[in-house]
Order: structure tokens, then sequence, then C-alpha cells
């Protein structure tokens, strides 16, 4: 809530406030999360693999969205729904190999509270075939 106070110029470079009035946050329409994905041994970066999110809050997990990671392992995802900061989305951020066959990482749930979000270089164990 951003909070105004009206001055009122008076002579003598005096001046009283004649008001106060309030006005609620602004609500971002739209936010981006951001992060690579490094195999933890080697940091060499994990390419093509499905990143999605979801919000934990729902009854359900709700995906949010997706996109696959970059030759780089970096990846970023807009989510088209309001951050509210009265409101702040509770999300789950899962990585796959194989499109959906597999899970490689997923998150703890962390709440965004700003645009862009970065989750940062996220350290992977895969699992490798024995």
């Amino acid at each position: 809530m951003y909070h105004f106070r009206v001055l009122r110029l008076l002579p003598e470079n005096r001046f009283t406030f004649s008001s106060t009035f309030r006005l609620p946050l602004p609500t971002v329409s739209s936010y981006t999360l951001t992060g690579a994905l490094l195999e933890a041994e080697t940091d060499a970066p994990l390419v093509g693999l499905l990143v999605e999110v979801y919000d934990v809050d729902a009854p359900n997990d709700r995906r949010l969205g997706g996109t696959l990671t970059d030759a780089n392992g970096a990846f970023s995802l807009t989510i088209n729904e309001p951050l509210e900061k009265d409101d702040l989305p509770s999300l789950r951020f899962t990585a796959y190999i194989d499109g959906r066959s597999e899970v490689i990482h997923q998150t703890d749930t962390f709440e965004v509270d700003t645009s862009p979000y970065d989750l940062g270089r996220l350290k992977v164990v895969p699992n490798h075939p024995q």
C-alpha cells in the first residue's frame, strides 16, 4: 500500500498537510522465472530438459507453464498470471528428462515476490543407468 500526503504551500514558505490517502500496490500482470540447470559434478549445462512450474496453493498442484533448457542449461519462463503482493504464489519447480518420463530435479515450495525471480544455478545429479 502506498501512502500519500498532499501538501499545501502557504505564504512565507510554510506548508500544511491537507489530506492523506492510500493507493494499493500495483499488481503485475505476469512474472518471469529464470535459472539454469547444471550437472552437479562437472557444471556442464543440462540441455533440452523440460522444466515446469506448478502452483501448490491450489487443491491439487496446478501446472502454470513449461519450457526447455537452452544450450547453456538456462531457462526463462513467463507466467501469465498476476503477481499480487498481498497474495504471493507458492510454487514448485520440476525438471524432467526424456519429456515427462523421469523427474531429474524438484525444488521445495517457494514464494515469488519479484519479477524476474531467479532460481539461480541449480546443480543436478542425474540418474545414470547401471
